[in-house]
């Protein structure tokens, strides 16, 4: 049997194969795991489909993000599986699970797999309001007890990121087991502060007070947070007051720009209250600021505590 599961939500990947690996070995199956990097050559998977193992009832194989790098050796070597074992996809002593991040969908093989799949499941990125929704269902099998208040504003501190965010799902868990989250937890526990003090550093930047933004940064490099998760945090909240300044000039009110610009409503609310200390030609310079730094840090040129320093210096 062949199973297909894809898609750009990785933690929801992550989470699916941790089961399916779980679930085989209580089962005492047999477990094989490949991917793009370590592919074998057709004849090795044939020989491992077709080897009987009298003390094992079901072999398990997984592929992982195969179909992303999709090379000559990959079509090869699963095609070579369809080819050599008919009927695979009602053999129930033999599963096949595929999963991958950002498959080539129009291709000839990821077609194959989805028509002989006997399941398959698409994976996306939860989106605004659906990102809230998709925590509470992850708060719920945690059995974490926190309102959807909280999880708007946890939403807004990670970006509307996952895996930071469930981070800090299981850091609430960790702290409060069975007890109702407060807002204080939140402020206390996660990294909530850090989000308030980027509001704060990019307002000082806005009334050019240098010296306070210098230090509102250092002050968390300080306790030891990531560099570049702060830097993540700067560029996606200048993101954010791009577009928004953007619509603004456009005319477009203010109770209508979270449906233009598909921004949370509770983005655009916390990023409005300074957005008057920046013009639109200014937002723009130093958004371009911030994508030629991350370019220097990627390659290497500078280090990201360097280039922080560097942004708000010279902003």
């Amino acid at each position: 049997m062949i199973f297909l599961y894809y898609g750009p939500n990785t933690y929801s990947l992550f989470k699916k194969k941790q089961r399916i690996k779980t679930a085989a070995q209580k089962q005492g199956a047999s477990l094989s795991f490949f991917d793009s990097s370590n592919l074998p050559p057709p004849s090795n998977i044939s020989q491992l489909l077709s080897a009987r193992d009298l003390f094992v009832s079901q072999k398990i194989i997984i592929f992982s993000d195969v179909l992303t790098a999709l090379n000559s050796l990959n079509q090869k070597s699963i095609q070579n599986i369809f080819k050599t074992n008919p009927g695979l996809e009602e053999n129930p002593e033999i599963l096949i699970y595929f999963f991958d991040v950002k498959p080539q969908k129009n291709s000839t093989l990821f077609r194959l797999i989805k028509k002989t799949a006997r399941r398959s499941t698409e994976y996306p990125l939860p989106k605004n309001h659906e990102f809230v929704t998709f925590l509470e269902k992850q708060a719920h099998k945690l059995k974490l007890h926190i309102q959807r208040s909280q999880l708007n504003q946890l939403s807004f501190l990670v970006n509307f990121q996952i895996w930071p965010a469930m981070n800090e799902l299981y850091k609430l868990k960790n702290y409060k087991k069975n007890q109702l989250v407060t807002t204080q937890d939140l402020e206390q526990i996660t990294s909530f502060a850090l989000a308030g003090d980027i509001f704060k550093t990019i307002d000082a930047l806005g009334r050019g007070d240098k010296k306070t933004a210098l230090s509102l940064a250092h002050r968390h490099l300080r306790f030891g947070d990531d560099p570049f998760y702060i830097f993540a945090m700067v560029v996606f909240q200048f993101r954010n007051l791009l577009k928004i300044k953007s619509a603004q000039e456009k005319g477009i009110p203010l109770p209508q720009i979270p449906q233009k610009t598909s921004l949370h409503p509770f983005v655009v609310k916390k990023a409005s209250q300074f957005l008057g200390r920046f013009t639109l030609k200014k937002l723009k310079i130093l958004y371009q600021k911030l994508a030629q730094i991350d370019q220097s840090t990627k390659s290497g040129a500078t280090e990201i505590d360097t280039a922080l320093d560097l942004f708000i210096i010279f902003s």
